[in-house]
């Protein structure tokens, strides 16, 4: 990694995290991205491309370029299954304790951006009046957009959809 003489720490490595990480090291500053899944791109890589003979602005085509651009930075250093385990600050900075799979890191930034995302709800055991788990046809929106990746829109069981957004 090239020197920099400011650090920050960009906590999440869904889209967002990923453009401050390309937005900050463009600027000049070093980044350091940590991420606690095994790879970047958040619930993005999991959304399959809606398009047939032209874009349909899906947003499912956002998360490979941005994780490409990371992982080529010369300012930016990804931790992936790391989590934050110490934050001190000391003199106007932080002080950073990270547990990744080689063991704990120590080091100091400038400054955090925290971009940790979302948790999806667990719908057999929380939201039962939806019939997930035990009606046929119903399914996460995720699991859905796993069928359409693996199987393409043509190998989706179902002419009718309907969607419950904002569940939980």
């Amino acid at each position: 990694m090239m020197q920099s003489a400011r650090r920050a720490v960009v906590i999440g490595g869904g889209p967002t995290g990923l453009s401050s990480a390309i937005s900050l090291a463009d600027s000049g500053v070093a980044v350091t991205l940590v991420e606690r899944s095994d790879v970047l791109g958040g619930h993005a890589v999991q959304l399959a491309c809606k398009a047939t003979d032209r874009c349909q602005v899906c947003g499912a085509c956002v998360a490979a370029p941005l994780v490409r651009e990371v992982r080529e930075h010369p300012l930016v250093d990804v931790i992936t299954q790391g989590r934050i385990v110490g934050d001190e600050r000391v003199d106007g900075r932080h002080r950073l304790v990270v547990d990744a799979p080689d063991g704990s890191i120590s080091f100091e930034a400038d400054a955090l951006i925290v971009s940790c995302g979302y948790s999806t709800i667990d719908l057999s055991r929380d939201r039962q009046e939806f019939g997930y788990g035990f009606a046929p046809g119903v399914a996460t929106t995720l699991e859905l957009e796993s069928e359409l990746r693996s199987r393409g829109p043509a190998g989706v069981k179902g002419r009718r959809f309907a969607f419950v957004q904002c569940v939980g």
